[in-house]
């Protein structure tokens, strides 16, 4: 499989986990999602995200039942970390999620679901 077609399926997935939801949740719909693409692929991960009440909530440590999966599937890696980046710094990552969002909100209309 090529890389064009593994980023391809990555952000169909991607997409398909965030619709509908909050940015907050979409933010970690995203990495649970790229987390479980990457599976066996990739023993150390570093995520880069302008979310900082993300990167807080991990940071804590805490049982949080929202990051239940990513925690499962981080904890498979060799190391796993989630950093931090202001959002100028990470303006594809926020235009691909923008456009994951709109696909996916033209996707409910057109199959008269909504939202």
């Amino acid at each position: 499989v090529g890389k064009y077609t593994q980023i391809r399926d990555a952000y169909k997935s991607i997409s398909e986990a965030i619709v509908p939801c909050e940015p907050f949740e979409a933010e970690i719909a995203a990495l649970e999602t790229g987390l479980r693409a990457l599976a066996g692929r990739a023993p150390r991960l570093r995520v880069h995200t302008d979310c900082d009440a993300l990167v807080a909530l991990w940071l804590q440590r805490r049982r949080d039942a929202r990051l239940g999966a990513v925690r499962a599937l981080a904890h498979r890696l060799r190391r796993f970390e989630l950093r931090l980046v202001p959002r100028r710094h990470n303006k594809v990552a926020h235009q691909l999620a923008r456009e994951a969002l709109a696909a996916s909100a033209e996707c409910q209309r057109s199959s008269g679901r909504g939202f």
